[in-house]
């Protein structure tokens, strides 16, 4: 079974994952318990895959607004990017904006994502 499997079985079975610094909490239902030891197997798998998600989610409000104007810190401009990084196309020219959860910043010209 890979992370991603681990995963899916978990919350099929109404299970829940949710994370807390480096630390898996979960709650499991008994009929699937033996998903536990998965879990463990995959623990390193399973952590990059729930930050994957959470960090997604963090810029899921903004897909209704993509090739629409909006406003950035940097200046208006159109929405051109939105995964587990934002980049919003400045009207003045000069390139684009790009943010992360965690940053924000100018970006040269391009749809490039921030460094992490």
């Amino acid at each position: 079974m890979s992370a991603v499997e681990v995963v899916e079985a978990i919350l099929a079975a109404g299970g829940v994952l949710a994370l807390n610094g480096n630390r898996i909490h979960y709650q499991i239902p008994a009929q699937a318990a033996a998903l536990l030891d998965e879990l463990r197997c995959h623990r390193a798998d399973v952590l990059h895959l729930l930050r994957q998600r959470k960090q997604r989610k963090a810029f899921a409000h903004l897909l209704p607004f993509l090739g629409k104007r909006v406003w950035s810190p940097a200046g208006p401009g159109k929405l051109l990017v939105v995964k587990d990084y934002v980049t919003v196309g400045l009207e003045d020219g000069t390139g684009c904006a790009g943010t992360t959860p965690r940053r924000s910043s100018r970006m040269p010209e391009g749809n490039t994502p921030l460094p992490r």
